[in-house]
């Protein structure tokens, strides 16, 4: 047993559901399905507000390339820049 698992116990294994590259894609895609068929203007206002904050930073788990896809579809799809839109209302 080493110093530091004598301290801490032994490392976390990482659980079963914790977000892989793929389960966040298939999220981000989802969300971006929304916003393109429409759906997405059901959204509450918390709701439209979250994806905003959520939708960039789940980006970060992407490939760069794949990241500022993703992220310029949203943003092209929602309207607006999502740190500024938040901050002018």
């Amino acid at each position: 047993m080493t110093q530091l698992e004598m301290s801490f116990g032994t490392p976390a294994r990482r659980s079963a559901d914790s977000p892989t590259i793929d389960s966040i894609r298939q999220r981000l895609e989802a969300v971006l399905q929304q916003l393109r068929d429409g759906s997405a203007s059901q959204w509450s206002k918390a709701e439209q507000r979250r994806w905003s904050v959520v939708f960039p930073q789940m980006c970060e788990w992407l490939p760069q390339t794949e990241r500022e896809v993703k992220r310029a579809e949203f943003l092209r799809l929602n309207g607006s820049d999502p740190i500024v839109g938040s901050r002018s209302k």
